[in-house]
């Protein structure tokens, strides 16, 4: 999909004719927007696995660090840790005061 787009976008840019230029510029938009709307889709699903894989392993903190790490959501300097969220003994996750609690 993307050698289309780069070649619509090649064409329009390169050609003289007034008229065909219009209608090549609205072909490359037409194949620009449904590019756009793939990568966005695609992007949207790989995020939604991605936390969904997280929640699969909220039970195995390595695991669930390591996945982390390789997200590069942290980093080894980390200042302050986010305790929101606490798996009691119980493996019920709690959450804000009661988390805080546990």
């Amino acid at each position: 999909m993307r050698k289309a787009f780069n070649k619509a976008e090649k064409q329009w840019l390169e050609c003289r004719n007034e008229e065909q230029r219009k209608a090549r510029r609205e072909t490359y938009l037409k194949i620009r927007r449904s590019h756009n709307k793939a990568v966005r889709r695609a992007k949207r699903e790989h995020e939604e696995k991605d936390s969904d894989r997280l929640e699969a392993t909220l039970r195995d903190p390595k695991k669930w660090w390591r996945l982390l790490s390789k997200k590069k959501v942290t980093s080894k300097k980390v200042a302050e840790v986010d305790i929101s969220r606490v798996i009691d003994g119980e493996g019920k996750i709690r959450e804000g005061d009661e988390g805080r609690k546990v």
